[in-house]
């Protein structure tokens, strides 16, 4: 960072040295804004406090944001410091003040009136009642400062998540937002698309209308409905959260999905008694959900690469598998399948899995590999949509994308590209993060349009 405060020039002259700056707060947990909460929670990292008689009122994090292959102008990946609160502009102004509640990862809420739409800052991972007092924090402060108080309240189809029990507890009218229509419809808030769309929406996890583990979907929308025309194969998603901490679980279910798993077991370098654990869950189904999760299938392909086989931040194995892809030229891609099965078309990624394992012993490298499974990946994604489009369920040339995927770029630049080649238009966030960060815009444009 450079020096923005005369402050900073006096520590940089004194250290005589970089300086590396990150966020006042143990990871996962909420930043620190008082000088007794940091001296309790940051006593044993940091070696020395620089306090100050000027109180922090409110948290903001960094805003980060990163510009796209053949684009310009950037593009919001978290909404924070200088971006929130400033509001999106609606086409079509609401009738009602509604308070989007939110996913858990990468958590934010959003008020939606008139036609304007205040998305707040990034606040974390809500996922234990410190967060969720942070959240409550920065919701009653918004509140005061805007003076805004809601008569309609969005949140996500899940029972369980702390955002849904929030919404719960404010005692208010309440739509259920299924968590991928949310994705897409914050793109379609953000360019004010009315009319049905077909969305991508590809991220790690999300609950499903059927009470599975969505992830690879691919919806027809309007902003106050979705239905479902096509996914990614469900595959077992072995030990629940466990596999998205130790992403070699999803290489075991998918080389076992696939009928590798012999050839594949050597690459994981996994103990036995583990996999042996797996495997049982994957045959008896105990903690093993099925999804159609296309973070896992990324994540499955990185641990058999041997890129990530134990992730320790949020898409730490998509993301180092780009990395990887993106250093050797693109491939031709493998022709992955492409079905109807059960009324939906389904994108079997279990014969990509096998080529990757089959190129893998053969000794092709690893970034080959991982440059011809983003291919892969998106000529299928992309032919999907060309068949749905030709099944004559689908009445409009607009895709729309959403979900955390779509912050990989090599994948995202390519299938855009596929897509525009196929004669469709394609529509992506720049001011709403494509993430979980963005659902909660999602949720009030949908419970908007719903005019519950």
């Amino acid at each position: 960072m450079l020096p923005s405060t005369p402050l900073h020039h006096l520590l940089m002259r004194a250290a005589s040295t970089p300086l590396v700056m990150t966020s006042g707060n143990v990871s996962d947990e909420p930043i620190c804004i008082a000088d007794d909460d940091a001296l309790r929670r940051l006593a044993g990292i940091a070696d020395a406090f620089l306090v100050h008689d000027r109180p922090i009122v409110a948290r903001y994090d960094d805003s980060v944001v990163f510009v796209r292959s053949g684009d310009r102008a950037p593009t919001v990946s978290r909404r924070a410091r200088s971006q929130a609160p400033q509001p999106l502009r609606m086409r079509r102004p609401s009738a009602r003040t509604v308070l989007g509640t939110g996913a858990e990862m990468h958590g934010a809420f959003c008020v939606l009136t008139g036609d304007r739409a205040y998305l707040s800052q990034h606040i974390g991972d809500l996922d234990s009642e410190e967060a969720m007092n942070a959240y409550r924090d920065a919701y009653e402060r918004f509140r005061r400062v805007f003076r805004m108080e809601p008569d309609l309240i969005a949140h996500d189809l899940h029972p369980d998540l702390m955002t849904t029990r929030f919404a719960e507890g404010l005692g208010l009218p309440r739509v259920a937002v299924q968590h991928h229509h949310a994705h897409i419809a914050a793109t379609m808030a953000e360019h004010g698309l009315e009319d049905e769309v077909l969305g991508i929406a590809f991220d790690g996890l999300g609950f499903g209308e059927d009470g599975t583990i969505w992830g690879g979907e691919l919806l027809r929308c309007t902003p106050a409905r979705s239905e479902r025309c096509g996914r990614l194969r469900p595959v077992p998603q072995p030990g629940g959260d466990a596999a998205t901490r130790h992403p070699w679980r999803m290489s075991v279910a998918y080389a076992a999905a696939a009928g590798v798993l012999e050839h594949a077991l050597p690459f994981l370098e996994a103990p036995e008694d583990e996999v042996d654990v797996v495997l049982g869950q994957i045959r008896s189904g105990l903690a093993s959900p099925r999804t159609s999760s296309a973070g896992r299938l990324f994540d499955a392909v990185a641990a058999l690469l041997g890129i990530c086989r134990h992730a320790t931040y949020d898409g730490q194995a998509a993301c180092l598998l780009e990395q990887t892809a993106s250093a050797v030229p693109a491939r031709v891609p493998m022709r992955t399948a492409v079905q109807l099965r059960n009324g939906l078309v389904e994108i079997d990624a279990r014969e990509t899995f096998r080529w990757v394992v089959e190129s893998r012993a053969a000794g092709t490298s690893v970034g080959e590999i991982a440059s011809g499974f983003h291919a892969s990946l998106a000529e299928a994604v992309a032919r999907a949509c060309a068949v749905i489009r030709e099944r004559g369920d689908l009445r409009t040339r607009r895709i729309v994308l959403g979900g955390g995927v779509f912050h990989n770029d090599l994948f995202t630049t390519d299938l855009r590209r596929r897509l525009t080649g196929a004669g469709f238009e394609v529509f992506l966030p720049r001011e709403a993060p494509v993430g979980d960060g963005g659902i909660a815009l999602g949720q009030a444009y949908v419970a908007a349009a719903r005019g519950a």
